[in-house]
């Protein structure tokens, strides 16, 4: 379902998740779920939401870690969204020089990207170079850090608000589901989660607005 937004509020919203490896699933998995929506979203009120993009797949190289799949994962979601806010500056005017990314980039509307995975929210945010014993994971923070100089806040939500969960892994997508036949959602301040262990019912408060759930920290 497609929901209306007028063209001056225009903004993106990117979700990404990885899984890692399992006794019954051998391959390290990455989804990517990017919205439209409108400035709404960035104030932690309900916003409309319009699918634009999405992809579920195997991470193309060998990881070590759940924290390495989340950060390729959120770099690759990054690099996707980066490429959409560009194409869509470059639709409202094509006299922007689409050549020069940051230029154009610093000038769009901001948006927010979404993960579930605390130790990479951390790591991306802190101005402290990231500690790290794997090179490449190290790699991918510096190319995240980057991205986020493009007008785009890092959030972290608790896995059950997680929508791009399901694409990572075979689960219950009720909350996708839901998501995306009303075209509604809502983050909430990195200080409140859901209880660790929600309810479906509890999972809808994210789309419905419901500020009757009890919080504690979780993921």
């Amino acid at each position: 379902m497609i929901v209306p937004i007028p063209t001056s509020n225009v903004t993106f919203s990117a979700f990404s998740d990885a899984s890692f490896p399992s006794a019954t699933d051998l391959a390290s998995r990455q989804g990517t779920l990017i919205f439209t929506t409108d400035g709404m979203l960035s104030r932690n009120e309900m916003s409309v939401v319009s699918p634009m993009a999405w992809n579920s797949r195997k991470i193309p190289r060998v990881v070590t870690s759940t924290l390495s799949a989340e950060a390729i994962a959120l770099s690759a979601t990054l690099d996707r969204l980066s490429y959409l806010r560009i194409v869509w500056e470059w639709l409202k005017n094509p006299g922007k020089n689409w050549a020069e990314p940051n230029e154009v980039l610093s000038n769009a509307l901001h948006c927010n990207a979404v993960t579930d995975c605390k130790s990479v929210f951390d790591v991306s945010t802190k101005t402290a170079p990231p500690a790290c014993h794997e090179h490449r994971p190290l790699l991918e923070w510096l190319l995240i850090r980057k991205r986020l100089q493009e007008n785009i806040s890092l959030r972290w939500i608790n896995s059950q608000a997680m929508l791009a969960d399901s694409l990572t892994k075979s689960m219950e997508s009720g909350l996708l589901r839901e998501c995306l036949k009303s075209g509604r959602y809502k983050l909430f301040d990195e200080t409140e989660t859901l209880k660790q262990r929600a309810t479906k019912r509890e999972k809808l408060k994210w789309l419905q607005g419901s500020s009757g759930a009890t919080h504690k920290h979780g993921k």
